[in-house]
C-alpha cells in the first residue's frame, strides 16, 4: 500500500510527499490535488509499469 505524508504549510497550502519518490515534494490548494499530482509522478518515474496503481493501492 502506498504512503502519503500530506500537511500544510506556513501558507495555508497542502504539501504532499511520498517514500516512493525521495526528495519529491507536491503542493497544492487542496489535498485532492497534492494526491494527483504525487501520482501523476509516480507515473512518470515509473513510466514502464513498474508502479502498478491497481496493485499497490
Amino acid at each position: 500500500m502506498r504512503k502519503i505524508q500530506l500537511m500544510r504549510d506556513e501558507d495555508g497550502r497542502w504539501v504532499g510527499m511520498t517514500g516512493e519518490l525521495p526528495g519529491f515534494v507536491a503542493r497544492g490548494d487542496t489535498e485532492a490535488e497534492v494526491i494527483n499530482r504525487i501520482r501523476e509522478a509516480l507515473m512518470l518515474y515509473y513510466p514502464c509499469g513498474e508502479c502498478d496503481e491497481e496493485k499497490t493501492g
